[in-house]
């Protein structure tokens, strides 16, 4: 706004101040969202207490086998077969320390997690099961978030369109997602367009 403003108002003298402006402009930016990381945190902590949290119909928690590798004492063939051992232990520890820049990051982490689980047990095992369900369950979590962070960019960009904008977006996505249900559609004879 005030670089708009210094051009409506001919403020620039020459090409090497706007050019300094814009070049504050940059570097203000890059350090917000350096130490703004932190706005994705609150989101990969709800993803990783709903896979903690989550049970099984009888009640038990799913991810206890989960919490922490095998003892390299006890299972010493887990090492051997598995090359990337992963707990939500570390899961945990990475989210607190910034490790993940984004939720795909984390997901990469909880498919290694499953992942080594299924390779390292027999398929129709307990621990087999609970790692295809933790992955689904955060999977299905994972879709929330990134609907509603679509739906909030969606809602941002489309606040910023001029009025004809908006009124193309709501047909765009009437006929993506139907405004009417195929029964109203059918009920009061038409089709709306």
């Amino acid at each position: 706004m005030k670089i708009q403003q210094k051009l409506k108002m001919e403020e620039y003298e020459d090409v090497n101040l706007l050019t300094a402006d814009f070049h504050l402009l940059f570097q203000n930016a890059k350090s917000y969202y350096k130490t703004s990381q932190n706005y994705i945190k609150p989101t990969l902590e709800q993803l990783l207490e709903s896979v903690t949290t989550a049970t099984d119909p009888n009640g038990r928690i799913i991810s206890d086998l989960f919490q922490k590798v095998p003892s390299k004492m006890h299972y010493p063939d887990y090492y051997a077969i598995i090359k990337e051992p992963i707990d939500l232990k570390m899961i945990s520890q990475r989210i607190q320390s910034g490790y993940y820049k984004s939720v795909n990051a984390m997901a990469k982490d909880m498919d290694l997690l499953a992942k080594n689980a299924k390779t390292y047990n027999e398929p129709g095992s307990q621990v087999f099961k609970d790692a295809n369900n933790i992955k689904k369950l955060f999977a299905m979590k994972k879709s929330e978030i990134d609907y509603t962070e679509s739906s909030k960019s969606s809602l941002r960009s489309r606040n910023k369109r001029p009025a004809q904008g908006d009124r193309l977006s709501a047909i765009t996505m009437a006929l993506q997602y139907g405004s009417e249900s195929e029964e109203d559609a059918s009920l009061n004879g038409k089709i709306s367009v």
